[in-house]
């Protein structure tokens, strides 16, 4: 999200409850950068060590192990959509804790460009409000000073980096 040069990246986690004291919790993670068209999904998205931002120093990732990162959290499933350019497509991620996950794609018109990403997850209703503690207090560890505006359930979690002194010294360069 941050190297699509987003104006803001939203995280909603909403609890969808099945029979008993279990249910799915929907993590959305929502950006509205530059999205990802077909070549973007396949060779880089999709791909173990394949990135498409290696020679730009001005990005974060740049090693190919976002996607394959989420497979640690034993999602039920996994929702991807995107559009880049006026062309979206989706795919959906499932069957994750076998191991051996598979994908659906899919096309769809959506928003004007961005990425969502939905992470499923089975849990049981009294575990929801510690993984949305978690989930902000992780965000907020790896993301508190990043430039662009990020909201947890609505509340932003980012700030500018300061240091308490007489003099301030602001660095700024477009697009970093």
């Amino acid at each position: 999200s941050l190297d699509a040069r987003t104006r803001q990246i939203d995280v909603t986690l909403d609890y969808h409850p099945d029979e008993g004291d279990e249910g799915m919790v929907h993590m959305h993670f929502e950006d509205y950068g530059s999205g990802m068209d077909e070549n973007e999904r396949e060779n880089f998205f999709l791909k173990l060590f394949a990135s498409s931002k290696e020679n730009d120093w001005r990005t974060r990732g740049k090693y190919g192990i976002g996607l394959v990162s989420v497979f640690m959290l034993d999602l039920e499933e996994m929702i991807v959509k995107s559009t880049k350019e006026g062309v979206g497509w989706g795919a959906r991620v499932f069957e994750i804790p076998e191991g051996n996950y598979k994908m659906q794609l899919f096309g769809m018109n959506g928003k004007a460009k961005g990425t969502t990403i939905t992470l499923i997850k089975s849990i049981k209703e009294r575990e929801l409000s510690e993984l949305v503690e978690k989930a902000e207090a992780e965000i907020t560890k790896y993301c508190m000073h990043v430039e662009t505006p990020i909201y947890v359930q609505g509340r932003r979690i980012n700030r500018p980096f300061d240091i308490d002194s007489r003099m301030k010294i602001k660095f700024n360069e477009r697009n970093v």
